[in-house]
């Protein structure tokens, strides 16, 4: 079985974790965080104990790795992390829960996660390095940019599109064929009904700017 590296200690990891152990397709090689004082503690029983100093002598055993923490705001240091993992190397593998539901042709980039109770449905194309959270319902036909965070129980409806580094906050409703742009923070609890332009930060019912 092969090896992955898991690079973030917190909760997303925790989760995380418990997709990999149910789907019983990789061993946790361990996990790497930055902060020293996390050093010596576990998530469910693996071992924090690595750092990015650590990196290079880990890619000659394990192969794979990925980025296991979330965000709450415009997912900068997930897209960081994970171009540097490139950088040493690693593959990132795509891991879905068994839990969820996603259609046959769907398509998810490389290092995306799709947590337990997600659907995905017909048509849809999830960027690398996404985040696809507890709940979440992705209509058909939408496109979801790289390095995005789906927070839990957000509803994409059909035919939207939502562009890269954007944190679509938890259970957040998106009317059809919505165009999202870039680097753009959605409330929790908004409902988008009309386009949002790049670099935006919208929040409420309807969803405005502030």
């Amino acid at each position: 079985m092969e090896k992955i590296l898991l690079v973030g200690a917190g909760g997303h990891c925790k989760v995380v974790i418990s997709i990999i152990l149910k789907n019983d397709n990789y061993e946790i090689y361990g996990i790497s965080d930055e902060k020293k004082s996390l050093h010596g503690q576990k998530i469910l029983d693996y071992n924090i104990s690595f750092s990015e100093k650590n990196w290079s002598d880990i890619s000659l055993y394990c192969k794979n790795a990925l980025v296991a923490f979330g965000n709450t705001d415009i997912p900068y240091q997930r897209k960081k992390i994970f171009e540097k993992l490139k950088k040493y190397h690693f593959e990132l593998p795509i891991i879905i829960s068994k839990d969820s539901i996603i259609a046959e042709d769907v398509k998810i980039g490389e290092g995306s996660v799709v947590m337990p109770g997600a659907v995905i449905n017909p048509g849809t194309v999830i960027g690398k390095n996404c985040i696809i959270n507890t709940g979440c319902v992705i209509d058909h036909d939408c496109n979801i940019g790289e390095h995005t965070h789906i927070a839990p129980g957000v509803t994409c409806s059909g035919g939207v599109f939502i562009d890269k580094l954007c944190h679509i906050g938890t259970g957040a409703t998106i009317i059809q064929s919505i165009i999202i742009g870039y680097e753009t923070l959605v409330a929790a609890g908004a409902v988008v009904v009309k386009n949002i332009p790049q670099k935006s930060r919208v929040k409420g019912v309807p969803a405005k700017l502030f």
